[in-house]
């Protein structure tokens, strides 16, 4: 993580809010330049197949 990154911790990232939530923060601004977060998840299920996919997006 960048060190001028905000950290932000989205519960329930793996659910139906929370992955719009994480797709929204990651999103470019509209500028065009890279998003100022860096994004943490929290999910019940850490093996289910939407986690492995926020881990594989390096969340």
């Amino acid at each position: 993580m960048s060190p001028d990154k905000k950290l932000i911790m989205v519960f329930g990232a793996a659910g139906r809010q929370g992955l719009p939530v994480i797709d929204a923060l990651l999103a470019p601004c509209d500028d065009g330049t890279p998003t100022p977060y860096a994004v943490r998840a929290f999910t019940l299920d850490p093996s289910s197949e939407r986690a492995q996919q926020l881990s594989n997006r390096g969340i």
